[in-house]
């Protein structure tokens, strides 16, 4: 249908298999559940995730096109 859509996403769930298969579905943009991007408060909300995973999905994203 070669349709391009979007989505939303924790940066902590994007792994290279995700990544790869968004890329591959037609997926050209998503919106990261970015908090912050301050260590301290991500432990003060407590949000389970650090800037390294967010920059790691921001990589992976940009890999596959998305």
């Amino acid at each position: 249908m070669n349709l391009e859509w979007g989505c939303l996403a924790r940066p902590d769930k994007v792994s290279e298999k995700v990544g790869r298969a968004l890329g591959d579905a037609g997926c050209r943009f998503i919106d990261l559940g970015l908090e912050s991007v301050d260590e301290e408060v991500l432990k003060a909300i407590r949000k389970d995730m650090t800037l390294e995973d967010t920059e790691k999905a921001i990589a992976i994203l940009k890999k596959n096109k998305v």
